[in-house]
């Protein structure tokens, strides 16, 4: 692929990243930490991989060599993961002490 297709794959799928991101950003806020709208979710795992893919076709190295960084920024990913395990644990620390 040439760099120029390169650098347009990658421009659609890092704003497709971002939007969800952004999007997992406003559930989870409005979600977890203001109470509200229990019916609203994030989305699992989409924006972090498709962020990966749009970080690993990137023709520039400071992008490319970092395809992994998305599953961290994107709170729908391996934050959003950690969170959840974290819950749980809580939980069952709390029915285990009457």
């Amino acid at each position: 692929m040439d760099p120029t297709s390169r650098s347009l794959v990658t421009l659609i799928f890092i704003s497709i990243f971002a939007t969800v991101a952004v999007i997992n950003a406003f559930c989870f806020i409005r979600r977890e930490l203001l109470h509200r709208n229990p019916s609203s979710s994030v989305v699992p795992l989409i924006g972090g991989i498709v962020g990966c893919y749009g970080f690993g076709v990137a023709p520039w190295t400071v992008l490319s060599s970092r395809e992994w960084l998305p599953l961290f920024l994107d709170i729908g990913s391996l934050p959003w993961i950690g969170y959840c395990l974290w819950k749980v644990y809580l939980e069952r620390r709390r029915s285990s002490n009457p």
